[in-house]
């Protein structure tokens, strides 16, 4: 099974660039006066810059295959990652960024979004291949984000 991110999420990054080149055409068209300006402008433009490419690469080549045996994954542009189950070594929900964060042993770190596709088998996977205890906090923490609080 592979998880990568689809349809509209895609858009996302090429309405980043899109606007991150506004951004500079505008800069560039309206020039301040003042070096302080002309800075501070400069600034802003390369940090949206900036963003929108990092967005464009995980958006575009983030890939995470998962089967029985191992967990790979590819995060922005860097070289392939193969971990088997048992090197899992912690599973967490992350409410800020909507996604589970897998830890390995050797403290690499890879965020699932909720916004990949086969979600649904990557959680079958989780508890096909973990102890309970390794999980089930993110489960909760991941159920606990949709509602069903009791204050």
């Amino acid at each position: 099974m592979r998880m990568r991110y689809r349809g509209i999420i895609r858009l996302v990054p090429v309405c980043a660039i899109w606007l991150a080149l506004a951004v500079i055409a505008l800069a560039i068209i309206e020039t301040p006066a003042e070096p302080l300006a002309i800075a501070v402008s400069s600034i802003i433009c390369l940090l949206v810059l900036l963003l929108a490419f990092r967005l464009s690469t995980e958006i575009f080549f983030k890939a995470i295959k998962l089967n029985k045996q191992r967990i790979e994954f590819t995060q922005s542009l860097t070289k392939p990652c193969s971990y088997s189950w048992s090197q899992l070594e912690t599973v967490n929900f992350l409410n800020r960024w909507q996604a589970f964060e897998l830890k390995f042993e050797d403290g690499r770190r890879v965020k699932v979004s909720l916004m990949m596709d086969n979600l649904k088998s990557f959680l079958q996977l989780l508890s096909e291949q973990l102890p309970r205890d390794k999980y089930i906090d993110a489960i909760n923490q991941f159920a606990g984000s949709y509602g069903g609080k009791d204050d």
